[in-house]
């Protein structure tokens, strides 16, 4: 399943309304002047239904609505105005860390234009990684410089990450079990993220490209620590959308087996022993799907409400991902509104964007905050 959806950052003009000058007010009462009005610019992926880029999008085309309210669509224009700036984010301690590198590097190699656009590379250790980030400075790079960084990564160093969900169940003898949980408390990957795109306060296109694990993202079984990571997720949500940035998402999963020994021997040593080890296995096998059900979510929602994409890919080095983001970052529009400003409107603004027509698919960003 995947989402196309973006938006770049936004320019606001409030343009003062003309008072009709025909109309007399009563004496007692001043004249009431229209209502303002403002423009933005969104970015928008446009395709056709089998997901290939459209060359072209017209004004009539489009309706969108911004916290409810119709906007008049007043220019489209492709995006390659503007430059690229990615950040390329991998997880760091996984069997697939090359993969991921492979991935990465194809895809800097695919939209990253000479002399226009930049990136940069870090990496988020999670709960498997065990080094700490070993580089002091990052910089924004080309293609082949981010090459040469990106295949000289540490696969077990990383910036610790706030997703970090995981659980292991051991054997603690007679009908006994204990299954510890891993929380992620805190991480940094995503401040320095942030401060690195507002390194470069060039109007562009910001993309996060990210590699990411749906069980890392489960919000647990409840307590303070669900709570805790629902709060993550809006929190990351909100910044990027802060931000105009959008999440291209690669999932990756990598089987989580119970262990052995407690999978495959039932066998008893004392009566009803091997019963309740099944009886065990089988529930605890319920709520591992139930955590990595609910991580996928997340990631989805991830997605879908920062403007980006998400693969779910078991292919090696990833090419239906790689493929899918290069065709997004390449069928993307300037979209120019105007719509009447609403004097109690908060700074959080709902917005939607649909396609007249079936043939077209087209998605935005699903918030923006005002200024």
């Amino acid at each position: 399943m995947k989402y196309r959806v973006w938006v770049l950052a936004f320019a606001c003009i409030s343009v003062s309304g003309q008072v009709d000058q025909q109309a007399t007010a009563p004496p007692t009462s001043p004249s009431a002047p229209a209502p303002a009005s403002r423009r933005m610019m969104i970015l928008v992926t446009a395709t056709d239904p089998t997901g290939a880029p459209r060359t072209q999008l017209a004004e009539q085309a489009l309706t969108v609505t911004d916290n409810e309210e119709p906007a008049e669509v007043v220019a489209v224009r492709p995006a390659s105005q503007f430059p690229l700036r990615i950040a390329f984010v991998l997880l760091a301690g996984r069997t697939s860390f090359g993969q991921q590198q492979t991935a990465a590097i194809e895809l800097a190699h695919k939209v990253l234009r000479p002399n226009i656009d930049r990136a940069f590379v870090i990496s988020a250790r999670g709960a498997r990684g065990d080094k700490e980030w070993p580089n002091s400075r990052l910089e924004w790079r080309d293609a082949d410089s981010l090459e040469k960084e990106i295949r000289g990564l540490d696969k077990g160093a990383g910036f610790s990450d706030p997703f970090s969900f995981d659980m292991t169940t051991e054997d603690a003898g007679i009908s006994k079990h204990f299954t510890l949980f891993h929380y992620g408390i805190s991480g940094s990957v995503f401040s320095v993220l942030w401060a690195m795109m507002k390194s470069d306060p060039s109007p562009a296109r910001h993309t996060v490209v990210i590699f990411r694990d749906p069980w890392a993202h489960s919000p647990g079984f409840g307590g303070s620590y669900t709570e805790m990571v629902e709060n993550n997720h809006l929190r990351l949500i909100a910044d990027a959308q802060r931000s105009w940035t959008s999440f291209y998402i690669i999932a990756i999963e990598e089987p989580k087996p119970m262990s052995k020994d407690l999978t495959e021997i039932y066998a008893p040593i004392h009566t009803g022993e091997g019963g309740y080890n099944r009886v065990y296995d089988q529930q605890m096998e319920k709520n591992r799907e139930h955590a990595l059900n609910n991580g996928k979510v997340n990631l989805e929602r991830i997605a879908a409400e920062t403007g980006g994409g998400i693969w779910w890919n078991s292919k090696k080095n990833y090419p239906d991902a790689v493929s899918g983001i290069a065709n997004d970052l390449s069928s993307q529009f300037t979209v120019t509104y105007a719509v009447h400003s609403a004097s109690d409107t908060g700074p959080k603004h709902l917005l939607t964007v649909k396609a007249i027509n079936s043939d077209v698919r087209v998605s935005a960003q699903k918030a923006y905050f005002s200024h």
